[in-house]
C-alpha cells in the first residue's frame, strides 16, 4: 500500500500535519466568532469546506499513481468520494458565495455529497480485499449495514418521526452517518488487519470518517430539529475529516511489512452488531410500551436490519463452514505427513534419536535399535552415558554441552559405543539442538551411521601403509646387506686376484691365496643361490624328492659338518632311538638343519649347542639349542619373514644374507610342518620344527608332492 509512501520521512510528514491542524483549528474559530461578519464568515465556510477534499483529491490521486493493485484501487476510489463531495461544496459555494442564493435542503449539491458515501465505503472496501477470503470484507459490510441501520432504526423511533422534513429529506439526511458507519466498521477492521508499523495511515483514515460521522449525525439531529445554520461549527467535522484523509496517503509507512492473515470473526465484531440489536430491541419496546405505533419508514428501516442482520449470519456461516473445511484439510494433511514422517523415521537405515537436557533418550527409532542390539522401547529412558565407551564420555558431552550453549550449531564425531550385549561399534554422529521459542534447548536431535566396517578398513589401511613403509624400509637394508657382501667377495677375489698378477708368488702362497678367492666365490655363489632358491620355494616352482627319511642320520650328518664351524662350539646330540621314518626330502631337511646350526654358532659367543629329537604324537620334533644373546619376545613373530634380521646392540656384524630362517620356513611348511623359536635375552634360544612322521602321513592319504604357494607379501629375515 505505502510503497512510495515509505519515501516519506517524519521530517516533511509532521510540518504538513501541523499545517492541517493549524488550518483546522483555524477554521474552527472563525466559526465560533465569525470574524468579518455573516456574509465572510458564509463565504469562509463555503470556500473552507470545499478546499479540503480537493487537496485530498491530490494527494491520494498522487498515492494512486504511484501504486499498483487493489492499493491503487483504494486510493483512487478515496480520491473519486473526496471530488464528488469537492464538487458539491462548490455547487454550494457557487449559489451561496457567488449568487447568494440560499440552497434548500436536499439540493443538487447533495448529488455530490451523496455519490461520495458508496465511493469511500468501496474504497475501504478494496483495502481488505484478500487472495484467499473475501468474507471477512462481507462480513464487515454486512455488520456496518447493521450497525448503520440500527442507529437510523434509534434515530427515527426518537427525532425523525417529530421530523419538521419530509420524509425524503429525512432519508437523505439520516443517509450520511449511515454511510459514515459502515465506512468506520470496514476501516477498524483494515487497521486491525495492518502490521502495526504501518497503521498510521488506516487510523488517519479512521480519524477523518470519525469526523464526517460526528459531523453528519450533528447535522442529521440539527437538521430535523430546524436547528442548523448555514454556519455552524458543526462544518469543522467535514473540514477536520478531509485533512485528515489528505494526510492518510502522506503517512510513513513501510512498504516490505508483511499483511496479517485473515482469521475468524473478531468477538468485537459480534459483539458491537448485537449491542445494536438489543438496543433496536428496547428502542421498539419502549415505543409499544408508550402506546406509539411504527410509521412506515420505522418498519421499512427494521426490516431492513433484520436483512442485514441475516445476510451477516449467512456470510458468518459460509465463512465457518469454509475455515472448518479448512481446517479439515489441514489436519488431514498434517496427520499424512506426521505420519509418514514418522515411517521415513522409524524405518529409516541409520539411528535416529531425541536426547533430553539431561543427557536421556526420550526417543529412539528402529534403526538405533538395530545399531546397538536393543528395542527402541527399552533404549528409551536411558542415559546416554550408558551406551558412550568410558574413554570417549568427555568428548562427547562437551560437544553436546557447546550445543546447548549456542556454541556451535551442529556437532559431528566418531565415538566407539557400547551395544547391549558388550560389544563395541564406531559409529559417525551428527547432532543439533532444537530451540524453544525463548532460545533455551529444548532437546538434542542425532542421527547415527554404523562405520565399524569403514573404521575397521581405515585401520587395516593404516596398518597396511606402516606394513609398506615398513617393508620397504627392511627391503633398502637388505639390498644394503647384499651389496655390502657381494663388495666384500669381489673386493678379496680382486685384491687376491691382484697379488698374483702383479707380484712373485711362491706355490704355498698361491694355494693360500687360490683357497681365499674360492672362499669368497663360494659366498657369492651362496648368496646368489639362496636368493633364487627362495625365490622358487616362494613361486611354487619348487618340488620335493620325497622319500623315506631317518632324521637322526641327517641330523649326525649336519652335526659333523657343523662341528667343524667352530672350535669355540660342542654340538651335542639327544636324539630318540626309535624315532619314526618320516617322507621328505632329505636335502632339503639337511639344508634346514645345516641353517639352523649356523645361525646358533654365529649368534652365542660359544658354549654347547644342543640338537634333540623326539616324537610328539604322530609328528617328529628337532630342536636346536644355544646359549647366545636371546631374541626380543616381540620379535620373535617376525624372524622368518622377509627381510627380518635381529642384531640387537651387538658391535659385530655377522655375515650372511639373512635368508636362511626364511627358507627354512618355506621348506618345513613343504612338508606340512611347522617351525617356531622360543628365546629369552640373555639365555639362549631353542628353533624347533615339527614335520608328519611317514606313518601319519600315509594314513591320511595326502600327496606331500606338492608346490608350496606362499604370499609375496610375506618377509624373509636375515
Amino acid at each position: 500500500m505505502a510503497a512510495g509512501a515509505s519515501q516519506h520521512r517524519w521530517g516533511t510528514f509532521a510540518p504538513e500535519a501541523a499545517a492541517c491542524a493549524l488550518a483546522a483549528l483555524a477554521f474552527a474559530t472563525w466559526m465560533i466568532f465569525a470574524f468579518g461578519g455573516e456574509f465572510v464568515t458564509t463565504a469562509v465556510d463555503d470556500i473552507g469546506e470545499a478546499v479540503p477534499p480537493l487537496l485530498a483529491v491530490v494527494t491520494c490521486g498522487l498515492a494512486a499513481r504511484r501504486l499498483s493493485g487493489r492499493h491503487r484501487i483504494a486510493w483512487g476510489l478515496i480520491a473519486a468520494s473526496a471530488l464528488s463531495w469537492g464538487l458539491g461544496e462548490v455547487v454550494w459555494s457557487i449559489y451561496e458565495v457567488g449568487f447568494g442564493i440560499v440552497l434548500p435542503f436536499p439540493s443538487p449539491a447533495d448529488a455530490g455529497f451523496l455519490l461520495a458515501i458508496p465511493l469511500e465505503i468501496a474504497a475501504v472496501g478494496a483495502f481488505l480485499t484478500s487472495t484467499t477470503r473475501v468474507t471477512t470484507r462481507g462480513r464487515a459490510a454486512a455488520d456496518g449495514a447493521t450497525i448503520a441501520l440500527s442507529v437510523l432504526f434509534i434515530a427515527w423511533a426518537s427525532v425523525y418521526q417529530g421530523s419538521r422534513l419530509t420524509p425524503t429529506a429525512d432519508a437523505l439526511t439520516l443517509a450520511y452517518p449511515a454511510g459514515d458507519i459502515v465506512t468506520a466498521t470496514l476501516l477498524i477492521l483494515a487497521v486491525l488487519r495492518t502490521p502495526r508499523i504501518n497503521r498510521g495511515t488506516f487510523l488517519l483514515l479512521l480519524g477523518g470518517f470519525a469526523a464526517f460521522l460526528t459531523a453528519d449525525g450533528a447535522f442529521a439531529y440539527l437538521n430535523a430539529t430546524g436547528a442548523y445554520r448555514l454556519t455552524n461549527l458543526v462544518d469543522t467535522g467535514w473540514v477536520l475529516g478531509y485533512l485528515l484523509i489528505a494526510l492518510a496517503p502522506l503517512s510513513p509507512v513501510r512498504s516490505s511489512a508483511p499483511v496479517q492473515e485473515e482469521g475468524a470473526i473478531a468477538a468485537w465484531q459480534m459483539v458491537v452488531t448485537w449491542a445494536c440489536l438489543a438496543a433496536v430491541g428496547v428502542t421498539a419496546i419502549v415505543l409499544t410500551a408508550r402506546g406509539q405505533p411504527p410509521d412506515v419508514p420505522l418498519a421499512v428501516i427494521g426490516t431492513a436490519v433484520g436483512v442485514s442482520l441475516l445476510a451477516g449470519q449467512t456470510i458468518w456461516y459460509l465463512d465457518s463452514s469454509a475455515l472448518l473445511r479448512q481446517t479439515k484439510h489441514a489436519e488431514s494433511v498434517l496427520r499424512e505427513r506426521t505420519t509418514l514422517l514418522n515411517q521415513v523415521i522409524s524405518h529409516a537405515p541409520i539411528g535416529i534419536a531425541r536426547a533430553s537436557t539431561a543427557f536421556k533418550i526420550i526417543d529412539a527409532n528402529r534403526g538405533l535399535g538395530s545399531l546397538l542390539h536393543e528395542a527402541p522401547e527399552s533404549i528409551i529412558g536411558s542415559a546416554i552415558a550408558r551406551y558412550v565407551a568410558r574413554e570417549e564420555q568427555l568428548q562427547v558431552f562437551a560437544q553436546l554441552r557447546a550445543l546447548m550453549t549456542g556454541e556451535a550449531e551442529t556437532v559431528e564425531a566418531e565415538p566407539n559405543l557400547v551395544r547391549h550385549d558388550g560389544s563395541r561399534v564406531w559409529t559417525h554422529l551428527i547432532a543439533a539442538a532444537v530451540k524453544k521459542p525463548s532460545g533455551e534447548t529444548d532437546y538434542f536431535l542425532a542421527m547415527l551411521l554404523d562405520v565399524d566396517d569403514r573404521h575397521r578398513a581405515d585401520q587395516a589401511a593404516m596398518a597396511n601403509l606402516e606394513g609398506l613403509e615398513r617393508l620397504n624400509r627392511l627391503k633398502s637394508e637388505f639390498v644394503s646387506m647384499v651389496s655390502h657382501e657381494m663388495r666384500t667377495a669381489l673386493t678379496g677375489i680382486q685384491g687376491f686376484s691382484e697379488v698374483m698378477r702383479d707380484q712373485a708368488v711362491t706355490t704355498d702362497e698361491v694355494k693360500e691365496i687360490a683357497g681365499d678367492i674360492n672362499t669368497d666365490a663360494e659366498r657369492l655363489n651362496r648368496m646368489i643361490t639362496e636368493m633364487l632358491d627362495l625365490d622358487r620355494l616362494e613361486s611354487g616352482r619348487t618340488t620335493l624328492r620325497l622319500d623315506a627319511v631317518n632324521l637322526n642320520q641327517t641330523i649326525l650328518q649336519a652335526v659333523q659338518r657343523g662341528a667343524v664351524l667352530s672350535s669355540m662350539h660342542r654340538i651335542n646330540t639327544e636324539l630318540e632311538a626309535e624315532l619314526p621314518l618320516v617322507t621328505g626330502d632329505e636335502d632339503r631337511l639337511f639344508e634346514v638343519l645345516t641353517n639352523l646350526l649356523s645361525n646358533a654358532v654365529k649368534y652365542s659367543p660359544g658354549g654347547e649347542i644342543l640338537v634333540t629329537s623326539q616324537v610328539h604324537e604322530d609328528r617328529v620334533r628337532v630342536s636346536v639349542r644355544d646359549h647366545g644373546r636371546g631374541i626380543p619376545a616381540d620379535f620373535i613373530g617376525r624372524l622368518f619373514s622377509r627381510y627380518e634380521r635381529y642384531e640387537g646392540d651387538s658391535k659385530s656384524k655377522v655375515i650372511g644374507t639373512g635368508l636362511g630362517l626364511a627358507i627354512c620356513r618355506q621348506v618345513i611348511e613343504m612338508h606340512k610342518g611347522r617351525i617356531w623359536a622360543v628365546s629369552t635375552v640373555g639365555e639362549g634360544s631353542e628353533f624347533h620344527f615339527e614335520i608328519p612322521t611317514r606313518k601319519a602321513e600315509a594314513s591320511r592319504g595326502r600327496d606331500l608332492e606338492r608346490p608350496a604357494h606362499r604370499r609375496k607379501s610375506e618377509r624373509l629375515t636375515a
